[in-house]
């Protein structure tokens, strides 16, 4: 039997944009959040910025880091 229990978190990194989601391994969306690359900003801002937007769905979601099974 499969889990379906847990949760994603899934990061999509454009040039233009960052979209950051979790979802339930059903396939259910939780909570999203899009922010702008500004691809004129160093790679380790970026990377904070992905972070920070990790961090923040996981928070928004009422998720706790225990239940998340994949990044």
């Amino acid at each position: 039997m499969i889990n379906l229990g847990g949760k994603i978190v899934a990061v999509d990194l454009g040039a233009t944009k960052i979209l950051t989601g979790i979802a339930t391994k059903a396939g259910d969306i939780l909570e999203t959040v899009k922010i702008m690359t500004r691809s004129e900003r160093s790679a380790g801002d970026i990377i904070a910025d992905i972070s920070s937007s990790v961090e923040y769905i996981i928070n928004k979601s009422g998720t706790d880091y225990s239940q998340i099974d994949a990044v």
